[in-house]
């Protein structure tokens, strides 16, 4: 009885690391992809402005996750 509990639970926290990983590594192509569209409409409008958010946005999302842009 106790084996089958801690398999079960040890199933259940390996789902939850593959959720989690997952849930990541979606994270960061959306936040690859905001990015990206950003720097798109800064280089289409040639705005300096813009240009200075989206650096400012990659600072802050570095900072927020902790995570190097790869």
């Amino acid at each position: 009885m106790e084996r089958r509990m801690d398999a079960a639970l040890q199933q259940i926290e390996q789902e939850a690391s593959l959720r989690t990983d997952r849930h990541i590594q979606v994270m960061r192509e959306d936040m690859h992809k905001y990015v990206e569209d950003r720097f798109q409409i800064a280089i289409r409008r040639s705005d300096d402005t813009a240009l200075a958010l989206v650096r400012e946005e990659l600072k802050t999302r570095r900072a927020d996750h902790h995570d190097p842009i790869t």
